[in-house]
Formats: structure tokens, sequence, C-alpha cells
């Protein structure tokens, strides 16, 4: 006999069906095997896109029971407000029944009893009507409830597998997952608790202290008195409590004072440290938040939640992408928060690289510019100590010519950031002598009372101040 695929000759064996030499018979099942493992795979496919799929028609019931849920909530508010307006009407009745026999002029409009007796009737009757809707809504929106809280346990558990199936050998932690807001929310809270044993509190949260403890009253002095409290995000400062003032519970996470809240001022930094850098510290997960990223379960749940558009399954996967980044970059952040604080990051780096160009290619120009001027940082720097230039002069493009001899001959834009009527910025020239078109252009002063800053060109020929112009 001969083979099959290769054509060489083979003797046949009693049990054999299919002719091949041995060569041939181990590639001919080599093939079968892969063929086999592609199908087999294929079905895992099949069966976890299935298990996925019916856990998305479960969803879309729980969307449907939360719409109901919503609309009966609103209808009962609706009827409840109908028999306030009722009762607000037979009130007001009252009221100018009570007034109309006051009055002197007997011919005068009056609200008669009659009328009284009919807005109580229509009252009572509309109270009675609405008060019997009302049960029935309260019935149905008991029940919506029931529903949905028996659906949403059966997604959980559904869930559960799913992710169970995914993640073997590795389990779930089912306690874990139950307090996972309430685990990543201590996990924050602990690193503010040396800040806070120090007296060291986020203005944030200073701002609901005094608001809880001393009255809205006494937080708009506070807030008057120290507007940078009102300061959010990187730029959030620690407001530092007066010693022996008040003492700090770690356990519960509160202060308590002695009598009233007393402070001392504002800080940026605790232990070199800004609110915003403790908030998103790069301090290691706890083991718990380890083992979920470890296990893989952290990235399955996001990829689950991402499969159905819902504000639940948002919320999870933010929660979930929360422990992800804690894992991988140190910080209790979502996606889009973490895009968020890149984007600033690299906001800050590019800021710190127009700094120092500024201050290393143009700063000097100016200075020579305007040599004769008093506190000249000022119109520079953001700050006393010198170490922030305004953000005008970072984005602002800056064009000037220099004389034979070095000096000045015109820059734009001035100090004043004197524009145009096209909105243009004004060169200023640092002479008065200066060639141009006397018939289109008039020059004038930058500052009216000092000629030593400089002098603009403008095209009103017509002089309306003799101080100002030339």
């Amino acid at each position: 006999m001969y083979c099959l695929s290769c054509g060489k000759r083979v003797l046949l064996g009693k049990s054999q069906k299919l002719i091949f030499c041995r060569k041939c018979k181990k590639r001919h099942n080599d093939i079968k095997n892969e063929n086999n493992s592609k199908k087999s795979l294929t079905e895992k496919r099949k069966a976890v896109n299935n298990s996925l799929e019916s856990i998305n028609k479960e969803k879309v019931k729980r969307e449907k029971l939360i719409k109901t849920l919503s609309e009966l909530e609103e209808e009962l508010q609706r009827k409840k407000a109908d028999l306030e307006s009722a009762y607000r009407h037979y009130q007001r009745t009252i009221e100018d029944n009570n007034k109309s026999y006051r009055r002197n002029n007997l011919l005068s409009n009056r609200t008669t009893l009659e009328d009284v007796w009919n807005a109580e009737e229509f009252y009572q009757y509309e109270k009675k009507n609405i008060q019997n809707e009302e049960i029935k809504l309260l019935t149905q929106i008991e029940r919506t409830e029931k529903k949905l809280s028996d659906l949403n346990k059966n997604i959980s558990l559904r869930e559960d597998q799913f992710i169970s199936s995914k993640i073997k050998p590795n389990i779930i932690d089912k306690e874990f997952n139950e307090n996972l807001e309430n685990i990543l929310n201590l996990e924050s809270a602990k690193l503010f608790i040396e800040a806070k044993k120090a007296g060291y509190v986020p203005s944030s949260e200073f701002i609901t202290l005094v608001e809880k403890q001393e009255g809205r009253w006494a937080l708009n002095r506070f807030v008057e008195s120290e507007p940078m409290v009102n300061l959010k995000g990187e730029d959030e400062y620690f407001v530092c409590l007066t010693d022996g003032t008040y003492t700090f519970n770690d356990k519960t996470n509160e202060f308590i004072f002695n009598k009233e809240i007393e402070y001392t001022n504002l800080a940026f930094h605790f232990n070199s440290k800004s609110v915003n850098d403790i908030r998103v510290s790069s301090k290691q997960p706890s083991a718990k938040i380890s083992a979920a990223y470890e296990s893989g379960e952290a990235y399955e749940r996001v990829q689950l939640y991402q499969s159905f558009e819902s504000q639940i399954d948002l919320y999870k996967k933010n929660l979930w992408e929360k422990v992800i980044n804690k894992n991988e970059n140190g910080f209790f952040e979502t996606e889009e928060e973490e895009k968020e604080r890149i984007y600033q990051e690299n906001q800050k780096k590019e800021k710190l690289i127009k700094q120092k160009n500024f201050i290393k290619n143009y700063l000097p120009i100016y200075k020579k510019a305007y040599s004769r001027i008093k506190d000249f940082e000022k119109y520079f720097y953001e700050d006393d100590k010198l170490q922030t230039i305004k953000s005008f002069w970072l984005d602002v493009e800056i064009v000037y010519q220099l004389n034979n001899d070095g000096s000045i001959y015109r820059i734009k834009p001035c100090i004043y950031g004197c524009t145009s009527k096209e909105e243009e910025y004004k060169f200023l020239f640092k002479s008065k002598s200066i060639k141009f078109n006397s018939n289109k252009f008039r020059l004038y002063r930058c500052n009216v009372l000092d000629s030593s800053w400089g002098f603009h060109l403008t095209s009103q020929i017509e002089k309306y101040d003799e101080d100002n112009f030339y």
C-alpha cells in the first residue's frame, strides 16, 4: 500500500483506517490536535461571550427598573407639590378673609366665609385623592426597589462567577469587593493622619469644619480674611491649628477643640509635601489592594464594567481603575484623572522651561529698557520672593530691536501691555527722536508722568492730551 500524502510504500496495520507513512502520520496528528485546540479555544471564547451577554441582558433590565423607579419618585414628588399647593391656597383664602373684615370700606371686594369653606372643601378633596395615590405610588416604589435589589444581587453573583472563571486559580475576595469604596477612602485618609495630628488641616476640610463647628457667619469672616483657602487641586493649602487648642482622634478622623477653633497661619507644605502631594502619595498599597491587582481581578473588572454603558458600571470601573493605578503608579486615580494629572505635570514642566527662557533671554532686555523704573520686578513676578514669572510674559511673543551701541531701540509688548485699536501689542520706542510719518502718526508717552518709560506711535493725529502727546 502507498501513503496517501507522500506516495511512499507502507505496510498497512490491522486497525489502520487511513494509509500514511510514519512521518506523514505524525504531521497529520499534529494538524488534527491543532484544529482541536483552536476549536476548544473558540468554544471557550463563545462561552465567555455568552456569559457576558447574559450579564449585560440583566443590566438592561436593571436600567429599565432604575428608570421606572425614578419616574415613580418624580410622580410622588409632583403629588406632594399638588397637595402643598392646595393647602397654600386654603391658607391664603383664610388670610384674605381675615383682612376683608378689617377694612373700613364695606363696598370693597371681600373674601367671604363661603370662599373659605369652598377652599377647605377643595383642599380636603385633593388631600384625600392625593394621599390615596401616594399610598399606591409608595407601594409601587417599594416593590420596584425590592426587584432592583434582587436583580443587583443576581448581577453581582454572575459578575463574581464570571471574574472567578477568568482569574483561576486565584479567587476573589467578596468582602473586599463589597467594601471597595470605603477601603479606598480609608487608604487615602491614612495619608493625612500624620499631618492632622500635627495640626495641618487641608483647607477644603477646614472650611467644612468651621461651618459645622461655628456656623456660616464665622466661616464667611474666615474666608474674607484668608481668601487663599478657596484654592483647590494643586494649589490647595493647609490651615495650621494653634498648638494645645485641639486633639485629633485618628480612629474616627475627627478633631475635638477645647473651646473655639484657633489657627495660626496657612502653609503650603507639611514635611515638604503639599495637600495634593499627600492626596496622591505614592506609598505602597495595602495587601488586599495589591492582591486584587496581582490576581488579575482588577484588570478583568475594568474590562467587564466598560463593556456596558451605565452610571453604575462607570462608577465601578472608576473604582477598579484606582486599584490598578495605585499599584502601577502609586496614585489613587481613574484613567481620566491620570490623564489630567499627567497633563498638569507637563504644563508645569513647560511653564518652568518658559520661565527659565524668559529670565535668561528677555528679562535682561527689559531691565535695560526700563533701567530707571523703581520696583521693576513687580511687573514681571507673581510673588515677592521673585520665584514665579507672570503668565502674561510666558505666553506673549516678545520682539525687540537694538541700536548699534547695544541700547534698546524698540520692544514689544511694553510693561503696560499697550495695544492698538486692532488689539495688537504696540512697540515701545526708547527715544522720541525716531523717524516716522508725522502726517499719519503721532508719538506719545507710554507713561503720561514719566517720559523715561518710552513712547508709542498712534494714528490718532489730533491732540487730545497735551501732556501725553508730542
